[in-house]
C-alpha cells in the first residue's frame, strides 16, 4: 500500500521527478521525461505495480529535509545498532537520466534492506534484465525503446524482482546509480556520484537564489 501524498517528497532533474515516500520507497517515476511511461507506479496500486524500496528494516526516520535551495534530499534514520543518513538526487544532465540513492552509516551498525521492482510501461511489461560484465558490472533492464542499468552493490534476481541486505558500520558509505537510456545505445559510463552532487548542489542553488519569494511561502 503507498503512502499518503504528504509523505512524498519529489526529486527533479528538469525533465522528470520520482516521488520518495518517508517509508524509504520510490513508488512514482516516469523516465525519462514527466510524461513518459511511468517505471515506478505503487502509488497507484501495489508493490508490484513497481517500486524501489531501501531502507533499514525496523528504522525510524528522526529528520527529513532537503539541502537549502536545492532538491537533493536528506533522511536520517535511527535503529536498534546504529543511524544512518540517506541522500538521494537526480543530476542535471542531458541524453540520460540518474538517480542517485547514497547511504552513510553515521554511528553503530545499520542494515539496508533493498526490493527493487521494475515495472515499465505504467507496469504493463516486464523488463528483460540481465547482468554487464567487466570493469563496470550491475544489471541491464529493457523494455522496448528503454534500457535501465543500476550500479552499486550487487541485488539479487528472484520472483520478477531484485532484493539485497547489506550492513554498514560506522563511516563506510554505499550507493546505487539507476539509469535510463535509450535500449539501442551502449551501457552508458558510471556515474561520478561526488562530481555529480557538487554539480547539482551548485546548479539548484544558483537557480533558487534568483527567485524572489514574496509572502509566507
Amino acid at each position: 500500500m503507498s503512502a499518503p501524498i504528504g509523505d512524498y517528497a519529489l526529486l527533479a532533474d528538469l525533465h522528470t521527478g520520482p516521488l520518495v515516500s518517508r517509508q524509504g520507497s520510490i513508488d512514482w517515476l516516469c523516465l525519462p521525461r514527466f510524461d513518459s511511461a511511468a517505471v515506478f507506479s505503487a502509488i497507484l496500486g501495489t508493490e508490484e505495480h513497481g517500486r524501489w524500496l531501501m531502507a533499514p528494516p525496523e528504522g525510524t526516520v528522526t529528520d527529513q529535509h532537503y539541502e537549502p535551495g536545492t532538491f537533493v534530499l536528506r533522511t536520517q534514520w535511527r535503529t536498534p545498532t546504529g543511524e544512518a543518513e540517506v541522500i538521494e538526487f537526480m543530476p542535471i544532465a542531458d541524453h540520460r537520466a540518474d538517480l542517485v540513492r547514497q547511504v552513510r552509516c553515521l554511528s553503530g551498525t545499520v542494515r539496508i534492506e533493498h526490493d527493487l521492482r521494475l515495472r515499465p510501461e505504467h507496469a504493463t511489461a516486464l523488463p528483460w534484465v540481465r547482468r554487464t560484465e567487466g570493469e563496470n558490472p550491475g544489471l541491464r533492464a529493457i523494455a522496448g525503446p528503454d534500457a535501465y542499468v543500476l550500479r552499486g552493490p550487487m541485488l539479487t534476481a528472484g520472483d520478477h524482482r531484485h532484493t539485497g541486505s547489506f550492513d554498514l558500520t560506522e563511516g563506510q558509505t554505499q550507493e546505487w546509480v539507476l539509469t535510463w537510456v535509450p535500449s539501442h545505445a551502449e551501457v552508458p559510463d558510471p556515474l561520478d556520484v561526488t562530481e555529480a552532487l557538487t554539480r547539482t548542489r551548485s546548479y539548484w542553488q544558483d537557480w533558487s537564489k534568483q527567485i524572489d519569494v514574496v509572502g509566507r511561502w
